[in-house]
């Protein structure tokens, strides 16, 4: 995508594009507007939303790809994470009571998930090292494996379909309901904050399939690069929060192109980490390089934001020749030790993806 279609402009070469034209540096000032407790709001929210989802209602859902062995919900789309769940269920009715349960639910998170054909399946599953793996299931990204983790947790307790000693060959377990067992998928820790094309070529090539005794990771990985280990799917919304200061938070990428614009959308947060550039009109960008932006960006606070744009509050400040540049053009905010950025502005900011992370 080129920037020209990105903010309806004439064509511009990239080297014409200057970093930081005119900026001048201000003081970072903690900016905490006003919040209810999120926490409470949000598992409020999740309660009544979930609620609905009740392991005696038959399933009435179309399965779209049928094999031998595996129903399939719906065909490879979108993008997918290293990461995988499955649910674990060794006898026909437990598998039904959870398919009721869980599978109108992923649904209607338009999630991919797989599920035994049959009770035969199933009975050759636990016959194997599949044992309890009746199903699967494909999560989009790693703030989207936090989001299902949490919800089909809940929806597993209040259905009362906890178990115990319960354990999937090559599986680690996450939360206490003994249902939700997680793996990695890839040979290498280098893809673990990465998104694959669902079903694509790069999927595949670094896919390690048998991994062979208990490991649920890459042999270069330890429980450091897990990012669930421990952790409780009923407790705090922390590793991947799917809202930042009241706004929702969306994937940045969706695929793993290198040097690929993207057009941010309003009123959405996105993670910062993998930027190296943004782009606040096409003769105006800040890279996330310079060592003044990052010390800036670095010196916020836990829930303290900083504005970039021509206004005079601003901590980076852009030029006030560039005048499609708007005064409070991008917000930069800190939670949880993590960055997110949101658009702000009237003509609209796009990023660039980079190697380069900020640290």
């Amino acid at each position: 995508m080129s920037v020209s279609k990105i903010f309806s402009s004439p064509v511009i070469k990239f080297d014409n594009v200057k970093n930081i034209n005119g900026y001048v540096s201000r003081p970072v000032e903690k900016i905490v507007e006003p919040q209810q407790d999120m926490l409470l709001i949000r598992r409020k929210f999740n309660q009544e939303r979930l609620n609905k989802y009740r392991s005696d209602i038959p399933f009435q859902g179309i399965f779209e790809v049928r094999s031998h062995a595996w129903l399939q919900s719906c065909l490879p789309k979108g993008t997918t994470s290293p990461w995988k769940i499955h649910l674990y269920a060794t006898t026909p009715q437990e598998q039904t009571k959870i398919l009721n349960a869980v599978g109108p639910y992923l649904d209607d998170m338009g999630v991919m998930w797989k599920t035994a054909a049959d009770s035969n399946v199933l009975q050759e599953l636990n016959m194997t090292q599949q044992r309890g793996k009746a199903f699967t299931i494909y999560p989009r990204s790693n703030r989207d494996f936090e989001r299902i983790a949490r919800d089909v947790d809940y929806i597993i307790r209040a259905n009362n379909l906890q178990t115990s000693k319960s354990s999937i060959q090559g599986d680690n377990q996450l939360g206490s309901t003994g249902r939700i067992f997680y793996r990695y998928e890839c040979n290498s820790r280098r893809f673990k904050d990465c998104l694959f094309k669902a079903n694509g070529e790069a999927y595949h090539k670094y896919h390690e399939n048998n991994r062979g005794g208990n490991r649920y990771l890459a042999s270069d990985m330890t429980v450091q690069d897990d990012p669930w280990f421990n952790y409780n799917p009923a407790g705090p919304y922390r590793i991947y929060p799917d809202c930042v200061d009241g706004k929702l938070v969306k994937e940045l990428l969706s695929d793993n192109t290198e040097q690929s614009l993207f057009k941010l959308e309003q009123n959405t947060y996105y993670p910062l980490k993998n930027v190296s550039r943004i782009f606040l009109d096409k003769d105006c960008s800040i890279s996330l390089a310079h060592p003044e932006v990052q010390k800036r960006i670095l010196s916020l606070r836990d829930n303290s934001a900083l504005y970039i744009g021509r206004s005079d509050d601003c901590q980076i400040r852009i030029s006030p020749k560039h005048e499609r540049v708007s005064r409070h053009h991008v917000k930069i905010y800190r939670m949880a030790n993590e960055f997110y950025i949101q658009d702000t502005s009237k003509n609209g900011t796009c990023i660039q993806k980079n190697n380069w992370c900020l640290k």
